[in-house]
């Protein structure tokens, strides 16, 4: 009788056992679509976020930086100052060289230095105080000069063109006028010359590899506050160019002539009211005064610009 009785206890619970486990499954809450968004919102907001990069500035190419070059080692201009020094590769071959304008003794002197060794060269015997300005120039086909301009007596300029052999300069050239442009191609001059009359002019100089190109020409500044047409005062041997062709004449007494032109030192290039060309010819005689068929220039003409 008991093994009839377990027997059937076993069986009901064979049958009720998947029966209570189906209806808790029935009971529990199921997800809705509501709880699963949140639930992965949820997990969104749980995730640690990184950090966006900043944003940064791309390079215009992938090429390396270049290294910058000193304003005096690549072609150019750079300007001097008393007693400050400036280190150039004069030859781009690598060796420093110092330059540098001094005041000695009352005396303005260009200095060049490669380590311990210097070389000590007088621009002029003139007072620091009277320099105008200077210049440190490596030509655009690389040859290096120094260019220097002062005033020796009021108003009264010379520049002075210094090259190099080795590292030693020595005087290339010279102008009555100051330096007032200049770049790695040459310069522009401006002054007062005396050339029958005084008169302010300018001029352009040139760098062609280790050497000075000048014209060997002064252009008169006309719209200058002193110029002024001469006006002759007795007959004047002149060269004009008529219909292309060279005509020796004199001028007659009160022509008026605007003077273009000159070299300082043997011509003087004019205009007349007409338009017609011309020069005449002049030359210094011992004490420097300008002659004409040996005559004083100044008996040529009614009045002349004359100062300095």
């Amino acid at each position: 009788m008991k093994r009839i009785r377990s027997l059937i206890i076993f069986v009901i619970c064979i049958i009720l056992i998947p029966l209570l486990f189906t209806a808790c499954i029935q009971i529990m809450p199921q997800p809705t679509s509501d709880t699963t968004e949140e639930t992965a919102e949820s997990v969104e907001e749980d995730k640690p976020t990184e950090d966006e990069p900043e944003p940064t500035d791309k390079p215009d190419s992938t090429d390396p930086p270049q290294e910058s070059k000193s304003p005096s080692s690549q072609p150019g201009a750079t300007e001097l100052f008393l007693g400050e020094p400036i280190m150039v590769d004069l030859y781009g071959d690598g060796t420093a060289t110092q330059i540098k304008i001094i005041d000695e003794d009352g005396a303005l002197v260009l200095m060049s230095a490669q380590g311990s060794v210097e070389n000590a060269l007088q621009i002029a015997n003139i007072p620091a105080g009277y320099l105008t300005n200077a210049y440190y120039v490596k030509s655009f086909d690389g040859y290096p000069f120094v260019i220097v301009s002062y005033d020796y007596i009021s108003d009264d300029y010379e520049t002075k063109v210094f090259t190099f052999t080795g590292f030693e300069p020595y005087e290339e050239f010279k102008l009555p006028l100051y330096v007032t442009q200049i770049n790695e191609f040459g310069f522009d001059a401006y002054g007062y010359i005396q050339a029958v009359g005084t008169w302010a002019a300018g001029t352009s100089v040139y760098f062609v590899q280790d050497m000075i190109e000048w014209r060997g020409t002064y252009v008169l500044d006309k719209d200058g506050d002193a110029y002024t047409k001469a006006i002759t005062a007795m007959n004047l041997p002149v060269l004009l160019i008529q219909n292309d062709e060279d005509v020796y004449t004199n001028l007659a007494p009160g022509t008026a002539l605007s003077f273009i032109e000159t070299d300082g030192e043997s011509y003087v290039w004019f205009v007349l009211d007409d338009g017609t060309d011309g020069e005449f010819y002049f030359e210094w005689d011992s004490d420097w005064i300008e002659m004409i068929d040996g005559v004083n220039a100044y008996e040529y003409f009614e009045e002349l610009p004359l100062f300095g």
